[in-house]
């Protein structure tokens, strides 16, 4: 299936599109999976990153990273968006 999400300057057509505006959006499938977070994560107010596979680091893509298990407990206290959260860290290459 193909969306055409427009260009507007806001971005706001890529999260309509997706039903991102609130509650939680989940990318899966073959490609893209790392691109439209991404890209979702700079049109939203509250975005937050994770992923539940092994992926290349993404740090210059969020304004912080947590490193944790308990991703619940550290998101509240965040002030700082987007931000990433992975349980742990595989090297500096991936998580």
């Amino acid at each position: 299936m193909t969306v055409d999400v427009g260009n507007d300057e806001t971005g706001s057509s890529l999260v309509r599109a997706l039903d991102a505006e609130r509650g939680v959006t989940c990318v899966v499938g073959a490609g893209g999976k790392k691109a439209t977070p991404y890209a979702l994560a700079s049109r939203l107010s509250l975005p937050v990153a994770t992923s539940t596979v092994r992926i290349p680091a993404f740090e210059e893509r969020v304004a912080s990273l947590l490193v944790t298990e308990r991703p619940t407990s550290v998101c509240r206290g965040v002030d700082e968006w987007p931000f990433g959260v992975v349980p742990a860290r595989d090297d500096s290459a991936r998580y």
